[in-house]
């Protein structure tokens, strides 16, 4: 393979991590500061790795992928057609929204106790 060939492959192969790293960012919600933080580095060299402007390692990529709660495959190997890691990914969708989902009723069931307490203490008082 000739120099120009290798140059052009690495910078092809950095173009699709970078774009496997931003759907990564967006399907977690993460902001790049925040991928940032997790990785050590500063907020400006999430940004070239997103722009395919950083050599990005596999070490990286798949602190990317942990942090944002992907398969380490999508982040090697992307999607490409693979059914099943469109549902290993799709269940961590659901899973997550259950978790929040829970959450939040969790939440709201604190708050009702709280109201509810409130009601009997004051009924309480009263007697």
């Amino acid at each position: 393979m000739s120099v120009s060939a290798a140059r052009t492959e690495r910078i092809n192969d950095d173009a699709i991590r970078a774009a496997r790293i931003r759907t990564a960012r967006a399907h977690a919600k993460k902001s790049q500061s925040e991928i940032a933080r997790h990785l050590g580095v500063h907020a400006q060299t999430v940004k070239r790795m997103e722009n395919g402007n950083a050599e990005i390692s596999d070490d990286r990529l798949f602190a990317i992928a942990d942090f944002c709660g992907v398969p380490r495959r999508f982040m090697r190997h992307g999607f490409d057609g693979d059914n099943e890691l469109t549902r290993e990914l799709e269940a961590v969708k659901k899973e997550r929204d259950a978790i929040r989902d829970e959450l939040i009723a969790a939440f709201d069931r604190v708050q009702d106790a709280s109201e509810f307490g409130r009601q009997v203490a004051a009924k309480l008082r009263r007697e």
